[in-house]
């Protein structure tokens, strides 16, 4: 390559200091909305209500192919704290990309898990590793019951993938993402899309990233919830981790509070 083209391809390489969470201008950026944004879209889906309109219509040709508003009624039953449109978001992504598994850190109920499932199920690519303690966030654990309890959690999680019909699809690790981390190495020959969204402190995503970071794929992603404002401790995290990693990721993608951090080809 000549010193022109290396100079070039070492400008597409993302720089933290080129993106802040900040510049997003999502109405539930602020530390405020985005609590609200949580309680009203959980708690409507806890009682089995939607929120959100979908943009789409359900006239469709009719042949075999996934149809976007039948997925969503599909899954519509299963409680979840992340909206809608970053559900099918994480299912558009993880159509694609190379051959390998997905990891989810932070599962609850199987929300996010159905639409990664189902992707995998389409595409023939991988399984989903659902990695969650099924407990709750610690400090936040009220938030995570279901019909006023925490005790069966996994129990309607396993429920929810199978009335799904994405059970096949899914390997369950009812653990911490630090005590899951041997058992999901062993049994993954590589991610090809790793989405963190557990316990939303500095710490957590540290450790998650020193630990499934090296199982990404080169030309994998890695998708992060709540980067914004307001989850400081996660922006913190991305940012030292890209900082010591030079050269392994391209520029990122934000689309609301979801930052996609691509993992670049032939990158150490």
């Amino acid at each position: 390559m000549s010193a022109c083209g290396a100079s070039s391809a070492r400008g597409r390489l993302w720089s933290p200091t080129m993106r802040t969470p900040g510049e997003s201008s999502h109405v539930f950026d602020s530390p405020l909305k985005a609590r609200i944004r949580k309680a009203v879209v959980g708690g409507a889906a806890r009682l089995g209500l939607g929120v959100e309109p979908l943009d789409d219509t359900r006239t469709f040709v009719k042949d075999d192919s996934t149809k976007l508003p039948e997925l969503v009624a599909r899954f519509d039953f299963i409680p979840g704290m992340l909206p809608q449109r970053r559900c099918i978001h994480l299912y558009m992504l993880a159509l694609g990309g190379v051959q390998g598994d997905i990891a989810e850190i932070g599962s609850w109920q199987g929300k996010s898990t159905a639409y990664l499932a189902q992707a995998c199920a389409d595409t023939g690519n991988g399984i989903v590793h659902a990695i969650d303690t099924f407990e709750g966030n610690p400090g936040h654990e009220q938030n995570y019951s279901v019909g006023g309890s925490r005790v069966n959690l996994k129990e309607s999680f396993v429920a929810n993938m199978e009335r799904a019909g994405v059970a096949d699809w899914v390997r369950i690790h009812a653990k911490s993402s630090i005590d899951a981390f041997d058992e999901v190495s062993r049994e993954t020959a590589g991610l090809r899309l790793l989405f963190i969204d557990g316990e939303h402190t500095y710490e957590a995503v540290k450790n998650d990233l020193e630990l499934y970071a090296n199982l990404v794929l080169p030309g994998g992603l890695i998708v992060f919830d709540d980067y914004a404002p307001g989850f400081e401790g996660d922006v913190r995290a991305v940012l030292e981790h890209v900082s010591s990693n030079p050269g392994r990721y391209g520029r990122p993608f934000q689309q609301k509070n979801t930052l996609v951090l691509p993992r670049l080809h032939g990158q150490p």
